[in-house]
């Protein structure tokens, strides 16, 4: 399992895995996809990949964004066998991103500049 899978299930399943660094940190992956340490000050010296190989229990919360008054469910504790099968099934099955379907690029409007006009700069003289 690496970090890129887990970005991949964050994004798909809108989820934030929280996870311990060895120096003490914690590191967020939120539902964007996007890997947060929020204690870093200065540059790592380390490699989150490595942290990632060496964490043992990762802590999964659901984000429901516009579901206001709802109760959140609580956040589930996972062990990386666990976290690897949800990552493994998340992966491989569901739905895919609408960039990746046929469906998606053949109905885009065409952003094409129309035929009678010139892309190029008029000087400001002429009008």
């Amino acid at each position: 399992m690496t970090l890129s899978d887990l970005r991949k299930v964050t994004v798909k399943k809108n989820l934030r895995i929280r996870f311990a660094l060895s120096n003490g940190m914690e590191c967020v992956l939120n539902e964007h996809g996007i890997a947060q340490v929020s204690a870093l000050r200065a540059v790592p010296t380390f490699n989150l990949e490595d942290e990632l190989a060496g964490a043992r229990e990762f802590l999964v919360e659901s984000v429901r964004a516009g579901e206001k008054g709802k109760k959140q469910p609580n956040p589930r504790s996972y062990t990386r066998d666990e976290l690897a099968a949800l990552a493994a099934g998340g992966a491989a099955g569901g739905e895919t991103h609408h960039e990746d379907s046929a469906w998606f690029w053949r109905w885009q409007p065409s952003f094409r500049q129309p035929a009678n006009r010139s892309p190029s700069i008029q000087s400001p003289g002429k009008r």
